[in-house]
């Protein structure tokens, strides 16, 4: 709160980036991480879920917050605006703070346990961070330039902040779903144990990858960039709620799946920093109808897809090299070798 409202008052992009950019993302994480660790306590068998379920908050709050900050740019400025989230955020999430509590007494987290890092020696922690890199690159182009693509293409300006609003809206269906169904178990004859992380990694990648390449490549009217807006949304959003399986894949141990939880985070941070500087050297100036992705977007459009399809490969090198492993094993096991 204290970011944006000093954001308020400054005079260039310097003062911007330390205001809203370092001291608002360093209060949200001091907020968002205990609430981490709390549901990691109350939630095992459901994490999956219950993550999916405190993600999906934020698509709920994306419906409304589009047109509304709309309005009040249009109607008081920037400075004003910046004041007034920070009012609302004070009044809607300070009341709720003293509501949170641990699971575990106060005397148990006093004793401390240590992060066990062996998880760093994994060769599956690195690809799957990796992978979480390559999908943060490309997974905010679309909100950055949906209501210049829906700009170009001569449409209502209210129509950027409702292709805005629509992932909100179907984020949440993935993220619910997506965090349902990592929790599930495959049970038949061969095997008893829950869906593989890393195929419903690539499911959501790969199918993120394919509509930004069909869908917004191909976009020239309304319908398709609402239906680009609704699939984007459930399946590129949907892959943050299976960072919390990332983590069991690696141990058992809570502090580990918040250590690799830290890490994706800031694996997306990058993405997300380094969108802007990126996006400036992907847009062209002209709009040319007939071309793909209608000429002006078609840097950003082929670098977002490319991204979230080499996210995808990294899960596949996983699944073969975890076959291989498995292979490997056994035919040591049946020859009486050292596996």
């Amino acid at each position: 709160m204290a970011g944006l409202a000093s954001a308020s008052f400054a005079q260039g992009t310097t003062t911007l980036i330390a205001t809203q950019g370092f001291i608002y993302g360093v209060g949200v994480l001091i907020m968002y991480y205990p609430i981490i660790r709390m549901l990691n306590e109350w939630f095992v068998l459901r994490r999956g879920l219950a993550l999916g379920i405190f993600s999906a908050a934020t698509g709920i709050s994306g419906l409304g917050m589009p047109f509304a900050l709309e309005a009040l740019l249009i109607r008081y400025g920037w400075r004003i605006t910046l004041r007034i989230t920070a009012i609302f955020l004070i009044f809607s999430c300070g009341p709720l703070i003293p509501l949170f509590k641990n699971r575990l007494p106060m005397n148990h987290q006093a004793k401390g346990v240590r992060t066990d890092y062996s998880f760093l020696k994994m060769p599956q922690f690195y690809l799957f961070s990796f992978a979480t890199l390559l999908q943060g690159l490309g997974m905010y182009f679309p909100m950055i330039y949906l209501p210049s693509y829906a700009s170009s293409l001569r449409l209502d300006p209210v129509v950027g902040a409702a292709l805005l609003a629509v992932p909100s809206l179907s984020q949440i269906i993935g993220q619910v779903g997506f965090g349902f169904v990592s929790d599930l178990r495959i049970k038949n004859l061969f095997m008893d144990r829950r869906m593989p992380v890393h195929i419903l990694a690539f499911i959501s990648t790969f199918t993120a990858g394919i509509c930004v390449f069909t869908l917004w490549g191909l976009a020239r009217s309304l319908p398709t960039l609402v239906m680009f807006s609704f699939m984007f949304g459930i399946f590129g959003g949907g892959y943050v709620v299976l960072w919390a399986r990332m983590g069991t894949t690696l141990s058992d141990d809570p502090t580990v799946a918040l250590a690799t939880f830290s890490v994706h985070s800031a694996m997306r941070g990058v993405g997300n920093v380094l969108a802007g500087p990126t996006s400036a050297a992907l847009i062209t100036s002209e709009v040319v109808l007939d071309e793909y992705a209608i000429g002006k977007f078609k840097g950003v459009v082929i670098y977002t897809g490319s991204c979230m399809i080499a996210s995808s490969s990294t899960m596949v090198i996983w699944g073969i090299g975890r076959r291989f492993l498995r292979k490997t094993k056994a035919k040591g096991e049946f020859c009486g070798c050292p596996a």
